[in-house]
């Protein structure tokens, strides 16, 4: 069977999570070497390629994975470097990689700011045909971000609709409160 790569062109209406990307994705090789993936970085109006390449990583540490604005791929021990993109966090020890950590985002809007997806949150909140209060982990930002679904339909936002949302808290019209065994996920980002 043919393994088909996922890249970003191929990102439709949040069916993919990162963690299906290829590009700039960080896999253990052998020892203390990681490779990653080619990929393209924004930084402002510019535009750059990174080539596919292999690091050398530091033993018996945590390693930062990351890549500058002129597309280059490095690491230090310390922790990610302001104004630099976030790939991975890697664990090494006694010579081995323990661990991969992908922090690649989704967007990120300047260079001190990431913007993370949330993909299939349960809202917080008794479903009992009564309560009309939920409650998300984060802050939808921005607001128009959250995709609310109640038993896979999609619910619109806004006062005489389905819902309003008011920082992490959805409240539901009266004829909308979910009822008894109804699912309710919501994708954002904040």
């Amino acid at each position: 069977m043919a393994v088909t790569r996922i890249t970003s062109r191929n990102i439709q209406d949040y069916t993919i999570q990162i963690k299906d990307l290829h590009d700039l994705g960080v896999i253990a090789a052998s020892g203390l070497n990681v490779d990653f993936y080619s990929g393209t970085i924004r930084d402002g109006i510019s535009i750059v390629s990174v080539a596919p390449g292999s690091l050398l990583l530091a033993d018996d540490a945590t390693n930062y994975v990351e890549v500058s604005a002129a597309g280059v791929v490095s690491f230090n021990t310390t922790g990610f470097t302001t104004g630099r993109i976030p790939l991975a966090a890697v664990i090494t020890a006694t010579g081995a990689i323990v661990s991969v950590t992908d922090k690649r985002a989704w967007l990120a809007t300047d260079q001190n700011t990431v913007v993370t997806p949330v993909e299939n949150e349960t809202p917080s909140g008794t479903i009992n045909g009564v309560n009309a209060a939920f409650t998300l982990a984060n802050n939808p930002d921005p607001d128009s971000s959250l995709r609310l679904s109640l038993n896979g339909l999609r619910m619109r936002a806004g006062a005489g609709n389905d819902y309003t949302l008011s920082g992490a808290t959805i409240t539901f019209e009266t004829d909308q409160i979910p009822q008894t065994e109804d699912i309710l996920l919501a994708d954002y980002r904040y």
